[in-house]
C-alpha cells in the first residue's frame, strides 16, 4: 500500500532530506513552509494531532495543482512531522492533479480517509492513522459531492457533510463508508461568504459545542440546535483587522474574497482548548495556488458566537494539564478570587502559556480583567504584549486608549507590532472610546497626536472633525500631516468651507499639501466642484502669502471646474515668478483638455522664460489626449503643434510616448517621420509598434482583457462573447468605436447565459475621438444579466467607453451583446 510519495520529482531534494527522515521541526505560522500544506483537517487520534491536506505541487502553478494527499503530525503543534501520502493511482481513482480537500475519521479500530475525486468523494481505510491504506470501495461512496467533512456526535453517530455554495448532509452507516440515509441539502438562513451576500462557498465544515452545531464554510459559520438545521448564519469568525500585517499580502486572491479568502480548514479541540487550522495564501507572495497553513486559537463565547480569530506569526501550542486547569478556572465567572488569584501568577508563566491566558481573559469579557491585561502590554516578550493588544481590543475602553496609542507611536518597536497596537486601537468598542482619543489629543506628543487621529479617522469618529482640525492647524509634524490625511476620509461636502479656510492658515509646506489633497479629495468625492472652486476664488482675493496663493492654484487645477480657467490664465501673466509657475503646474493637472490652447500659446510666446515654457509644453502635451471633443484629424494636429515647439529631445519623447496609445492611422505616418532622428528614434519605433497593434484589431472594440476577443460584445450574435476570463476587481473596460459619429441615448449591457457575469459598477465615457476616454455620461449599479442605461440627455461621440467599477469575486464581467440606443 501507498506510504511514499510515488510522483517523479514530486519532492526536493532539500525537502526530502529533513522530511523524509522524520526530522522536520518547524514552529509558529505557518506551521510547515513552503511545502504547498493546504486544505488542513485536524484530528486528536491516540493524543498525537494528525493533519490531513491536499499538496500543492509547485509555486510556479498557475492553477491549482494537487497530484497526491499526505499525512503530518505533531505531538504539541509546533513541531510537525511528515507521515505518509497517499497517490490516486493507487486506488480507483487513477493519477489526476486535482486531488482536493479531504477529512478523516476513527471508528470501530480503523481509520478512514475521505477525498475529493472530481465532483464526488472517495474513502480509504487504514489500521493507524498513517496507513496503510486500502481502497476497499473502489467506486464514489455516494456522499452527493466533494469537499467532504466528517462529523461525530456524542452518541458516536458519524456524518458526512459536502457540497459547494450549497451543502448536503448525511448519516453514515458504521462501516464508514456507506450511507445510512440520502444526502439532504442544508438549509442556511441568511447565507453570505467571501464574496457577499447570498452566495456561500466551499470548504463545509462541522462541529459542536455544548449544545449547538456550528456550519462552517472557509471563515463563515451558521449556528443550529439541530445537526440537520436550519442553520443561522452569523458571518465570519475571522476579523479581517486581526490578521497580522505579515499575513496580509495583497495576492491576487484579495481582490476576490479578501482576506477571509479561500480559508478551507477544520476547528478541532484538544486538552479542552479549541484551535481553527486553515489555508493561507499570504506567504508564497507570487501565486494564490501554493498554499500553507497556519493555526489559531478558538473560542466559543456565553452567546454561541465563536470570538474572532486571530492570524499571527505566533501559531499556537497544545497546552499542558496545568493551563487547562488554569483556562477552565477563568471561564467559570462566577469564581473572581479564583481568576484574581490566575492574574497574580500571570506574570510568571512561560511566554506561551501567559499568551493563551490573555486570550482567554479577553473572551471571558469581564472588565475585572483588564487591568492586568493592560500590565501585560509591557511585557518582554512581543508574543505576551501582542496578545495583551488583542485582549484590549476586545475588552479595553476609554482606560486603554493612551496605552494602545502609546504603543503604535512606538519606534523602537517593530512595525508589525506598532500595526497591531493600532488595529487594537481602532477595534475597541464602547461610546466613551473617540471621545477619550480626542481628549487625549490635548496632552500628547506630536507622535501620539498622530496616532490618535488617524484613528479617528479609522473608526469613521465624523463628530470629531473639530479636534482633528485643531491638530491639523498647528502644524507640527508628523501629528499635523496625519491630521490633514485624517480630514480627507473624513470630511464631507458641508465641510469644504473649513478645509479651504484652514488651507488658508497652515505654514509647514508638508502640511499645507496635505491639506490640498483633503480639499481635492473630498471635492471629487462629493462631486463639489462648483462649491469649491467658489471658496476657493473666494479665499484667492483676500490677502494671503505667495505660500497660500500658490496651494490654492494648484487646488484650483486639480479640481478643474470652468469658473477658475480664468484665475488661473490671469496668474500666467502675474509678476511673482512662484505664482507663475503654480499657474504652470496649475493648468497642467487640469482634469481635461480645457486649458489646452491657454498653455500652447504660452509655450509659443518667446518673450516668456525658456524653462517656463517648457513646463507650459510638457503640459499641452499631456493635455492633448483628455480633449474629448476633438477629432482624431485635430488631434493630431496639435501633436504636431508640440512637435513643432519642441526643442528638447525630453519633450520630444513625451510626444512620442502619447502617440502610442493613438489608434489612427495618420499617427502612424507622423511618427515614422521621426526614426531618422538619433534622439528619439527609439522611441518613435516603439511608439509605431503599439500603434500598429492597436490598428491590427480589425474590430472596433477593444478592452482591457481579452482583447482579441471583444468585437464578440458586438458582433450581433447572442450566442457569442466578450469575457474578462477572470474575476473582476474594478478598472476593467471595454471601448468601442463609432463610425461615423452618432447621438447616443442609451446603451443595454447583456451578459444572458452568464447570469452571474455583469458589470457590478459601471462608468459610461463618450469621446468625439478613438483616444480620450470621454466625458462621463452615466454612473450606477448592474444587478441582474441585462444592465439597461438610459443617459440623462443625448450626446454625440465617435467611441464609447465602460468602465467597470466593482468587485464580484469569481464571477466575470461578461457580455453577450452591447447594444447602441441612437437618436434617430
Amino acid at each position: 500500500m501507498p506510504s511514499c510519495f510515488s510522483i517523479p520529482g514530486l519532492l526536493v531534494v532539500s525537502f526530502l532530506a529533513h522530511v523524509i527522515a522524520g526530522s522536520a521541526s518547524f514552529a509558529e505560522n505557518p506551521i510547515v513552509p513552503n511545502v504547498g500544506m493546504s486544505d488542513p483537517h485536524i484530528h486528536i487520534f491516540n493524543d498525537r494531532a494528525y493533519l490531513y491536506a491536499s499538496h500543492d505541487y509547485s509555486a510556479k502553478n498557475t492553477q491549482f495543482t494537487m497530484y497526491d494527499w499526505w499525512v503530518w503530525s505533531s505531538s504539541d503543534l509546533i513541531n510537525w512531522q511528515y507521515e505518509c501520502s497517499l497517490n490516486p493511482a493507487d486506488t480507483y481513482v487513477g493519477p489526476m492533479a486535482g486531488c482536493w480537500a479531504t477529512d478523516a475519521a476513527y471508528k470501530n479500530g480503523s481509520y478512514y480517509w475521505y477525498l475529493s475525486v472530481g465532483y464526488t468523494t472517495a474513502v480509504v481505510r487504514g489500521d493507524s492513522p498513517r496507513g496503510p491504506w486500502h481502497d476497499e470501495l473502489g467506486k464514489p461512496m455516494g456522499a452527493g459531492s466533494y469537499d467532504p467533512a466528517i462529523f461525530t456526535e456524542d452518541n458516536g453517530d458519524s456524518y458526512v457533510i459536502c457540497g459547494v455554495y450549497a451543502f448536503k448532509i448525511a448519516k453514515l452507516n458504521d462501516d464508514m463508508v456507506s450511507l445510512a440515509e440520502t444526502p439532504r441539502e442544508i438549509k442556511i438562513n441568511n447565507p453570505q461568504g467571501p464574496y457577499g451576500v447570498g452566495i456561500l462557498d466551499d470548504k463545509p465544515d462541522l462541529h459542536k459545542h455544548k449544545d449547538t452545531y456550528y456550519l462552517t464554510w472557509g471563515s463563515y459559520y451558521a449556528t443550529s440546535k439541530s445537526v440537520y438545521g436550519p442553520f443561522e448564519c452569523k458571518g465570519p469568525f475571522i476579523d479581517t483587522d486581526l490578521v497580522s500585517p505579515q499575513f496580509r499580502h495583497k495576492m491576487q486572491y484579495l481582490a476576490w474574497g479578501g482576506l477571509n479568502y479561500d480559508r478551507h480548514g477544520k476547528f478541532f479541540e484538544w486538552n479542552g482548548q479549541w484551535y481553527y487550522a486553515c489555508n493561507d495564501q499570504s506567504q508564497s507572495h507570487t501565486t494564490s495556488v501554493y498554499r500553507d497553513t497556519v493555526i489559531s486559537y478558538a473560542f466559543h463565547k456565553d452567546d454561541g458566537e465563536i470570538a474572532p480569530l486571530i492570524i499571527d506569526k505566533f501559531g499556537v501550542s497544545r497546552i499542558d494539564s496545568k493551563s487547562k486547569q488554569l483556562i477552565s478556572a477563568l471561564r467559570n465567572k462566577s469564581d473572581q478570587n479564583s481568576t484574581m488569584a490566575i492574574i497574580k501568577e500571570l506574570p510568571s508563566q512561560d511566554e506561551r502559556t501567559q499568551a493563551l491566558l490573555l486570550y482567554a481573559l479577553a473572551n471571558r469579557n469581564d472588565k475585572i480583567t483588564l487591568p492586568a491585561i493592560i500590565e501585560s502590554t509591557k511585557a518582554p516578550s512581543e508574543r505576551v504584549r501582542t496578545a495583551a493588544m488583542y485582549g484590549l481590543a476586545e475588552l479595553g475602553g476609554a482606560s486603554a486608549v493612551t496605552t494602545l496609542a502609546e504603543l503604535a507611536a512606538n519606534a523602537s518597536l517593530h512595525e508589525d507590532e506598532r500595526e497591531t497596537a493600532m488595529r487594537s486601537l481602532n477595534r475597541m468598542k464602547g461610546e466613551d472610546v473617540n471621545s477619550a482619543i480626542a481628549k487625549s489629543l490635548e496632552r500628547a506628543s506630536a507622535e501620539v497626536r498622530a496616532v490618535l487621529v488617524r484613528s479617528l479617522a479609522d473608526r469613521k469618529a465624523y463628530d470629531y472633525l473639530d479636534a482633528i482640525l485643531i491638530v491639523a492647524r498647528d502644524n507640527l509634524a508628523p501629528a499635523g500631516i496625519e491630521a490633514a490625511k485624517s480630514l480627507a476620509r473624513l470630511a464631507k461636502g458641508q465641510d469644504l468651507p473649513k478645509l479651504v479656510k484652514l488651507l488658508t492658515e497652515i505654514d509647514d509646506d508638508q502640511v499645507r499639501r496635505e491639506v490640498e489633497l483633503a480639499v481635492f479629495g473630498v471635492t471629487k468625492k462629493e462631486s463639489a466642484s462648483q462649491e469649491s472652486a467658489g471658496l476657493l476664488l473666494n479665499a484667492a482675493k483676500k490677502i494671503c502669502s505667495t505660500a497660500t496663493r500658490v496651494s490654492l492654484i494648484h487646488t484650483m487645477g486639480r479640481i478643474g471646474h470652468k469658473s477658475t480657467l480664468a484665475t488661473l490664465d490671469k496668474c500666467l501673466q502675474d509678476d511673482n515668478g512662484v505664482i507663475k509657475g503654480a499657474a504652470l503646474y496649475g493648468l497642467s493637472v487640469w482634469p481635461d483638455g480645457s486649458p489646452a490652447k491657454i498653455l500652447s500659446d504660452f509655450a509659443a510666446d518667446e518673450s516668456e522664460k525658456a524653462t517656463d515654457r517648457m513646463i507650459a509644453l510638457r503640459g499641452f502635451i499631456k493635455l492633448i489626449p483628455k480633449q474629448t471633443q476633438r477629432s482624431d484629424a485635430a488631434l493630431l494636429d496639435n501633436f504636431e503643434l508640440a512637435m513643432g515647439m519642441a526643442e528638447r529631445a525630453e519633450e520630444k519623447k513625451l510626444v512620442l510616448a502619447q502617440l502610442g496609445g493613438f489608434r489612427f492611422e495618420g499617427a502612424l505616418d507622423f511618427v515614422g517621420r521621426f526614426l531618422s532622428d538619433s534622439a528619439v528614434n527609439g522611441e518613435a519605433k516603439a511608439a509605431i509598434k503599439k500603434i500598429e497593434a492597436l490598428l491590427a484589431n480589425s474590430g472596433s472594440a477593444t478592452a482591457s482583457h481579452n482583447s482579441e476577443l471583444a468585437n464578440k460584445a458586438i458582433d450581433g450574435d447572442t450566442n457569442t462573447r466578450w469575457s474578462t476570463g477572470g474575476g473582476t476587481i474594478g478598472g476593467e473596460w471595454l471601448q468601442v468605436e463609432l463610425d461615423p459619429e452618432q447621438v447616443l441615448t442609451g446603451i443595454s449591457i447583456e451578459c444572458q447565459g452568464s447570469e452571474t457575469d455583469y458589470p457590478r459598477g459601471y462608468e459610461i465615457y463618450v469621446s468625439m475621438n478613438s483616444f480620450a476616454q470621454g466625458i462621463p455620461v452615466a454612473t450606477g449599479k448592474g444587478e441582474s444579466a441585462v444592465v439597461d442605461i438610459t443617459f440623462a440627455k443625448p450626446v454625440s461621440g465617435r467611441s464609447l467607453k465602460i468602465v467597470q467599477t466593482g468587485k464580484s469575486g469569481p464571477c466575470y464581467w461578461t457580455i453577450t451583446e452591447l447594444k447602441l440606443k441612437t437618436s434617430q
